[in-house]
């Protein structure tokens, strides 16, 4: 609360005369009744002014300003009115000042920012967070500017979101957090009003909860007149069993990434769409994903995606993937398990199973963990080991490739463990 003044002088020329020849032992400072800011100053020396103080700017930018507009006595003297007048632009100056001042940058447009400038987060994670909340955020508070929005604001939106899916809204919830610290560290935001707030969700660990015969029985429904998703689908699909990698990665694929006509096809992923982002991952392509590979480039009139998106459906709004998007990835790997009549099987365990089946079959631990991308906390790996060993990775590939293919006709079915830790 602001302190009250001492000294009071009415808003006329006759308060203000009397105060003016009044004697005083210190410098005294009347409060202008009825006009803000303004103040009447007396010296022991009988020098009087007339000064103004006030408040400009917002946020980190918000300063008092204090400033004497003219003489009350003397030669050069002002009357009274001429002051008041001048007290009152100067206020409403300070009060445009902050109005220009206050941020107008819309939760759109501070996460544009965030998107174009932060180095610390992959493609993908970003991807991530501009679909979830332009799914679920942005149609609701993407053009509110970041000043005028609350945490009740934030949890209205999340709590709707989260009677769809507790997933999503932990996702939103994840996204808007990284966004407003993001902003915070650079002075874009006062406070992160996410701080504190719910809507956190994790999902339960899941376990290999298929064997051999179900993972044939998936592999061939994905050619089944019954499942009807496209053929660019279908490659994803595939790949995404084939190469063990996220289906996200996968969806995003760069016609760039892909060494397909040399003698050891390849594909690089650049470290910045993958969810480890400090490293590239090398896929040393087995002739099955190979030719997949192919038939899907063959397949793809987009310059740089694979698998780009769809220019039409149902999401509504300005923004879409420009490649075929995880939601669908989701909906299609459902409908797939309804035809090959298997349960409670996503794509993402196909990582698993790939994992299940090598080490099962002897493959060492650390080609394995190449194969999935995850990274090792040995200081020799991190900081020493640069060997490619594409010997022992286009084997376990191409192994995994052979089974897969066997499975789809039953040669392979005898030789194979069944698939049952988790992973």
């Amino acid at each position: 609360m602001a302190r009250e003044a001492q000294n009071v002088v009415a808003a006329n020329d006759l308060a203000v005369t009397k105060i003016l020849k009044s004697k005083v032992e210190k410098q005294t400072e009347w409060k202008v009744h009825g006009v803000p800011g303004l103040s009447v100053i007396v010296t022991p020396s009988g020098r009087a002014s007339y000064q103004v103080r006030c408040m400009a700017g917002s946020g980190v930018r918000r300063k008092q300003v204090r400033r004497m507009i003219g003489q009350a006595v003397g030669p050069h003297a002002i009357k009274f009115s001429a002051a008041k007048s001048k007290a009152l632009d100067l206020t409403r100056t300070a009060k445009g000042a902050k109005e220009e001042t206050q941020d107008k940058t819309t939760l759109r447009e501070l996460f544009d920012q965030f998107e174009k400038n932060d180095r610390a987060r992959s493609l993908r994670t970003m991807s991530d967070y501009r679909e979830a909340l332009e799914r679920d955020v942005f149609g609701e508070l993407g053009k509110v500017p970041v000043v005028e929005i609350t945490a009740k604001d934030i949890a209205r939106v999340l709590m709707v979101v989260e009677k769809r899916s507790r997933n999503s809204a932990h996702k939103c919830r994840a996204a808007l957090g990284a966004l407003y610290k993001w902003a915070k560290h650079r002075l874009l935001v006062d406070d992160n009003p996410t701080v504190g707030m719910g809507f956190t969700h994790k999902n339960p660990r899941r376990k290999l909860t298929f064997g051999t015969a179900e993972l044939a029985k998936l592999w061939t429904a994905i050619d089944s007149d019954k499942f009807t998703a496209t053929e660019p689908m279908r490659l994803v699909l595939k790949l995404a069993i084939l190469t063990g990698q996220r289906n996200t990665e996968v969806c995003g694929a760069h016609k760039p990434e892909l060494h397909l006509d040399v003698a050891n096809p390849r594909w690089v992923i650049p470290g910045g769409r993958m969810k480890r982002k400090n490293e590239d991952q090398t896929v040393y392509l087995s002739t099955q994903a190979t030719e997949l590979f192919k038939r899907a480039v063959d397949f793809s009139h987009d310059k740089t995606f694979v698998f780009p998106g769809a220019t039409q459906g149902r999401r509504k709004g300005e923004w879409r993937q420009p490649h075929i998007a995880q939601e669908s990835v989701s909906r299609a790997m459902a409908s797939l398990c309804k035809v090959a009549g298997v349960e409670n099987v996503h794509l993402h365990d196909m990582r698993k199973a790939i994992t299940t089946w090598l080490l099962e079959n002897g493959e060492r631990p650390d080609i394995v963990d190449r194969i999935v991308h995850h990274g090792s906390k040995k200081v020799t790996d991190t900081h020493y080991n640069f060997a490619s060993f594409e010997k022992w990775l286009r084997a376990a590939w191409q192994a995994w490739g052979d089974h897969i293919a066997g499975l789809a006709t039953g040669a392979d079915q005898n030789k194979i463990v069944r698939l049952h830790a988790s992973a």
